[in-house]
């Protein structure tokens, strides 16, 4: 699934079930409830990707693995959450996310149940209460926690993470936002 945009979902901007794809360049704005549905045992890659406004950024279930690179979640209410679903799968979810931008500014910005774990590596967390940051089996790795809890408005809650990537190697090119595309973030790995 490459280059998509994917506007208004009234449900999940993108489901997977039982599948492995490669999802690059994609755009998920304003899903009604995940951007990135990730289930039964699916174990995709999420390569350059922007997800805004969504209940949820992010949802990994049920055996599933995706590897989450060099992508920005912005403005979910929880932006990865990790869990059991469906007793068939006997697991929750596992994701692995690197070099990304994961914010929330109304709930959990990442969260695992105790059969799911999410491990983050060199990436921003962004969040509104410290409280709320991460809940679970979560591990981060060089990865930089910023409040964006004075921030009013969408703009000015991208720079404290902007500021952030900087220290980790990562340009900003042009003025597009961070995590939007390929020409957007150059990661030094």
């Amino acid at each position: 699934i490459a280059g998509c945009t994917f506007t208004h979902c009234g449900n999940d901007g993108i489901d997977l079930m039982a599948s492995s794809p490669v999802i690059r360049d994609c755009h998920v704005v304003s899903a009604g409830d995940k951007g990135i549905s990730v289930g039964e045992q699916s174990h995709p890659l999420i390569v350059n990707s922007l997800i805004e406004e969504a209940e949820t950024g992010i949802a990994v279930k049920d055996g599933s693995k995706p590897i989450i690179l060099n992508s920005t979640i912005n403005g979910a209410r929880h932006g990865i959450h990790a869990f059991a679903k469906n007793w068939r799968y006997g697991d929750g979810g596992h994701a692995k996310i690197y070099n990304s931008v994961v914010t929330s500014t109304r709930g959990t910005v990442i969260q695992g149940d105790p059969k799911s774990d999410v491990q983050c590596y060199r990436s921003v967390i962004g969040f509104n209460d410290p409280a709320r940051a991460i809940d679970g089996r979560i591990s981060l790795l060089e990865c930089e926690t910023v409040s964006n809890s004075d921030v009013p408005d969408k703009q000015q809650q991208v720079k404290p993470v902007t500021m952030a990537l900087y220290r980790f190697g990562v340009s900003v090119h042009d003025k597009m936002r961070i995590g939007a595309g390929p020409q957007t973030l150059k990661a030094k790995m």
